[in-house]
């Protein structure tokens, strides 16, 4: 039993008892606040709390960090390739890995003996598969024996484009942890960065780049603006810059546009709950996002959200209304930006409807997508793929060891 679950107490008695005898790794490259690694880290923290599944995890330092060491006995590692063969060796046998990332999978090379099942549980798309990693990385994480997916967009990159078996991939949309309302988080943040309590805000998250659209995010703020004249708009985004620098200036653009004094831009992803509790609207402008969790934060929330058509957007919430016109969360053209700022403005100036569509959101949410039904769903899996016969090893190009 995990030390931290003997102090826990289980909203239920979980029904399946055979997978108490389970010995689970999880192995993250990161622990900042990005999707795969909070999705993790609810699922370990539902598990650890519900079972006493003996979960182990690899986990480098980071702000969550010391929220894995709570759930599951930890090693700190660098996972990115080459990882520490002496935090690995030594670990044993699991009958269960899960891998969030290509540059996690490269652990699996480093353990003593076979793993029972490993788990493909990432978000990577085409981009993040060949970026400067090497081979046996990739190969790795393709030799995964199940894959679990969060949106069309990360299936059709493993089928399509890494050669997986459809039959491996297992489709489950995310989850949130819970839908706790915090206004005063949200005020405070507002308050902080001076803006009027009456003004419309709109939000964005994620590390600034091509992928999520942050430039576009600039000048949706510009276009809302000129078409609210008689309204305070401003944008808030949270997240840093990419690691290779490649990414927007958002000041710079937002100063040439004479609204850098209502675009604020904020680093630190921790502040992700002020965000969101402090935003009228959540714009997601991603290009590419293969699995948009804060949608469902946003929702959780009863924040109205306003995105792309972009598939894994819509996928979150596929079960709803989502692409319907009264629908709580509008999807537009894709990279129309004046389309976007036009949804965008209808819901600035009408507060009714945006609090409507903040608590259809929110309402659908809570019946489909938080964690209380998710983490049992894939606990079953697991139970499922520990009792089946190991599938064939798929292998870079889309061969498998039955093709040989």
């Amino acid at each position: 039993m995990n030390e931290a679950s003997k102090h826990r107490t289980r909203d239920h008695a979980w029904p399946g008892a055979e997978l108490e005898d389970l010995r689970i790794l999880a192995v993250t490259d990161s622990t900042d606040h990005r999707a795969s690694t909070l999705r993790l880290l609810w699922f370990l923290q539902w598990t650890s709390a519900q079972t006493d599944i003996d979960i182990e995890a690899l986990v480098p330092e980071g702000p969550l960090a010391n929220d894995f060491s709570l759930v599951a006995r930890t090693h700190p590692v660098d996972v990115v390739p080459p990882a520490d063969r002496r935090a690995v060796a030594d670990l044993g046998h699991f009958d269960v890995v899960i891998v969030t990332s290509t540059a996690s999978a490269s652990v699996l090379d480093l353990l003593e003996g076979e793993p029972g099942v490993v788990i493909f549980w990432g978000d990577d798309l085409g981009t993040a598969w060949s970026r400067s990693l090497p081979l046996e990385t990739t190969g790795a994480a393709v030799g995964a024996d199940w894959f679990v997916s969060a949106s069309s967009e990360v299936t059709t990159n493993l089928v399509g484009g890494l050669g997986v078996h459809r039959s491996k991939v297992l489709a489950r949309p995310g989850w949130v942890a819970g839908t706790d309302v915090e206004p005063d988080r949200g005020a405070r943040l507002r308050a902080d960065l001076g803006i009027p309590s009456e003004a419309v805000v709109m939000g964005g998250l994620g590390t600034r780049g091509w992928s999520t659209g942050s430039d576009l995010f600039v000048q949706l703020l510009d276009r809302v603006r000129a078409q609210t004249a008689d309204i305070d708009v401003h944008g808030i985004w949270v997240g840093g810059s990419d690691p290779s620098g490649d990414g927007p200036h958002m000041d710079s653009d937002a100063d040439l546009l004479h609204i850098g004094d209502r675009l604020h831009l904020l680093c630190d992803e921790s502040v992700a709950p002020d965000l969101l509790n402090g935003i009228d609207i959540y714009c997601l402008t991603a290009r590419e996002d293969p699995f948009p969790l804060n949608v469902l934060r946003a929702g959780a929330l009863g924040v109205p959200v306003v995105g792309f058509e972009r598939g894994s957007a819509v996928d979150q919430l596929a079960d709803g209304a989502s692409i319907r016109r009264d629908a709580p969360t509008r999807t537009v053209p894709y990279l129309d930006v004046e389309a976007f700022a036009e949804e965008v403005a209808l819901l600035a100036r009408d507060p009714a409807a945006r609090r409507a569509r903040g608590e259809d959101l929110a309402g659908w949410v809570r019946d489909n997508r938080l964690i209380g039904s998710g983490a049992p769903a894939l606990l079953e899996d697991l139970r499922v793929m520990v009792r089946s016969p190991r599938p064939a090893a798929t292998r870079p190009g889309g061969r498998s060891d039955k093709d040989d």
